[in-house]
């Protein structure tokens, strides 16, 4: 049988364990840090090791922005992108069915995969998805669009206009 005495001993025991490894100072290592070229982003990285080519951002600055024409759904379709800042994007796309489907759509284009993904912005039945991507020259956008409620595929395949100034 336990008694008051032994929990007071069992407790002044636990106490000493506590303290004595407490005490006891666990040496770390210091943490490592990347070395730092003072001045130096990624693209001047790059160019120290043989590349010559210009910003991404400033190759892609503005490359959604515009007309984009071409199918979806085997009908005709046109993407036009009014606004576009830091990889996202917003504008409105028109499908030709009998009656002519208009969205909102918002967007985000990722330059290192090329990737664009969309969204459609306003309800509708027929509210959905786009994933594609850019070809390397930057002019034609490709891949599927995705209904949210039933969940049907459809290609779409568009290119862009060139401006007219």
């Amino acid at each position: 049988m336990i008694t008051y005495k032994h929990v007071g001993s069992i407790l002044i025991v636990c106490v000493l364990v506590l303290v004595i490894s407490g005490c006891s100072k666990a040496e770390k290592e210091p943490v490592k840090q990347p070395e730092k070229k003072s001045g130096l982003n990624k693209v001047d990285d790059d160019r120290e090791n043989g590349h010559s080519f210009k910003k991404k951002n400033e190759v892609n600055a503005g490359i959604m922005k515009g007309a984009w024409v071409g199918t979806l759904d085997n009908r005709k379709a046109t993407l036009t992108v009014t606004e576009e800042k830091d990889g996202s994007f917003k504008g409105k796309i028109t499908v030709n069915y009998r009656t002519p489907l208009n969205q909102e759509i918002e967007g985000n284009f990722d330059p290192e995969t090329m990737s664009v993904t969309m969204e459609d912005m306003l309800r509708s039945r027929y509210k959905g998805t786009y994933n594609g991507k850019l070809s390397e020259e930057g002019n034609v956008f490709s891949g599927v669009f995705t209904t949210l409620v039933d969940k049907k595929n459809f290609d779409f395949n568009l290119t862009k206009q060139k401006n007219e100034e």
